[in-house]
């Protein structure tokens, strides 16, 4: 029998999505640069790309740590 998967939790999901549309705009970014400007603007432009998808995830982190310091800190008081 083949082993069903299980299915992904809300932050997993949340954070597939949000890699798959990063990847997406960095490829399709890239390509859209390469075809117009050409090879030598996508070297140039792979870094600003890159950039940028670091500031779209860097909410995310932000929110992910929060969350992981609220928890930490509730089961500290319950330990208490």
């Amino acid at each position: 029998m083949k082993k069903q998967k299980q299915p992904l939790s809300k932050s997993q999901e949340d954070r597939l999505y949000l890699f798959i549309i990063i990847a997406f705009l960095i490829i399709v970014g890239g390509f859209v640069i390469f075809l117009v400007y050409g090879a030598s603007a996508l070297i140039l432009a792979l870094p600003i790309l890159i950039g940028g998808a670091l500031l779209l995830l860097l909410p995310f982190f932000i929110i992910s740590g929060l969350g992981w310091l609220a928890k930490k800190i509730k089961d500290k008081q319950d330990q208490s």
